[in-house]
């Protein structure tokens, strides 16, 4: 069975989450941090001696969590379907009043729209996804299949088309297989691109990980972002569990 961008019981979180309208566009765009979280720090903070924890740290940084729809892939698995203590953690961070947004990659052309114009937005999707393109890879897999494809993202700046985006995810979407690394990827293709919005607030753009290998990879992006950017303002940062339980433990100190 392929994998499914929606859950056949997705209806068990449609009202505890928040998928793409204009309202979402303001209120992410208002964020003062935004947590975008893979499957494995997902699967990390699942567990309920961990949700309490998880939950007051986003609350303590005024975050939201963004949950992509590759990532929600990964969590439904091959068979399509989220688990119970998947929609308990869903559900505990809707009660605690933390906003989860579900998105799908290409709802991120919509909020760039806000600070630029389309063929600024697709070469922003240019500078990603050949800092992320690896000689061996899904990304170069799926180039080698479709080369038309390949020659939008490579000429992307040269485009004001708005579909660029929903191409290009759509298509690497479908390339997901069991234990591969696409959703990592995907998050950080995402983020390098939104942090291309210049905010007040530094690090607004958090990647949530557990995977070494995307921590370096991340750093990559990070560099890459710098290269690209017009502002000085770091926007994009990385965190991993160590972090968030170092920082809750300082959290408690000071609320003791």
């Amino acid at each position: 069975m392929a994998y499914m961008e929606n859950p056949s019981n997705f209806d068990l979180i449609n009202s505890l989450v928040k998928t793409y309208d204009a309202n979402v566009q303001r209120e992410i765009i208002k964020a003062r941090r935004c947590f975008v979280i893979d499957a494995c720090s997902f699967e990390f903070y699942k567990k309920v001696h961990r949700r309490e924890a998880f939950t007051e740290y986003i609350k303590a940084n005024n975050a939201c969590v963004v949950i992509f729809r590759t990532i929600l892939m990964e969590l439904a698995g091959d068979n399509g379907l989220l688990e119970e203590e998947q929609i308990d953690f869903i559900e505990y961070l809707f009660r605690a009043g933390v906003s989860v947004y579900v998105l799908y990659e290409e709802d991120i052309f919509a909020l760039l729209q806000i600070y630029t114009d389309n063929k600024s937005i697709n070469q922003y999707l240019k500078h990603a996804v050949l800092c992320i393109k690896q000689p061996t890879g899904i990304i170069n897999n799926l180039f080698s299949k479709n080369e038309s494809l390949k020659s939008l993202i490579v000429h992307a700046d040269r485009n004001s088309d708005a579909s660029i985006y929903q191409q290009f995810f759509q298509n690497l979407r479908g390339e997901k297989q069991h234990e591969d690394n696409l959703g990592e990827i995907v998050c950080l293709i995402c983020i390098h691109i939104m942090a291309n919005m210049e905010e007040m607030n530094p690090y607004k753009y958090v990647f949530l990980t557990e995977d070494t290998t995307a921590v370096i990879l991340a750093k990559k992006v990070i560099h890459n972002s710098r290269r690209h950017r017009s502002g000085d303002t770091e926007m994009i940062g990385t965190v991993r569990a160590t972090n968030v339980i170092e920082k809750m433990y300082k959290i408690a100190s000071c609320i003791l």
